[in-house]
C-alpha cells in the first residue's frame, strides 16, 4: 500500500486562545482517506479543549471507506500538559 499524509495548523489565532488545525490522511492506492479539521481552545496553561470533525471518504470497500462515507464529531480535554 502507498499512503500520503499532510498537517496544517495555525497557532494562537490572532494573539487568542484559539489554534485551528488540518489533517489529512489518504491511501493512494484505492482513493480513499481520512480528513480531519479541528479547533483548539486553550485558556490556561494546563486545560484544553479540542473540538474536531473526522470524515472518512473513498469508494465502497476502501480502507479508510470499507462501509461508506462517514462524518463525526469528536471533544477531547486534556489536563495537565503545558504550551511548548
Amino acid at each position: 500500500m502507498h499512503y500520503a499524509a499532510s498537517s496544517l495548523s495555525w497557532n494562537i489565532i490572532l494573539d487568542s486562545d484559539f489554534s485551528a488545525s488540518l489533517l489529512w490522511v489518504g491511501n493512494l492506492v484505492d482513493g480513499s482517506g481520512q480528513v480531519m479539521p479541528s479547533v483548539s481552545w486553550s485558556p490556561y496553561d494546563y486545560i484544553s479543549a479540542r473540538l474536531s470533525f473526522p470524515v472518512l471518504y473513498g469508494g465502497d470497500f476502501g480502507e479508510y471507506s470499507a462501509t461508506g462515507q462517514h462524518f463525526g464529531l469528536a471533544l477531547e480535554v486534556s489536563l495537565g500538559s503545558g504550551k511548548f
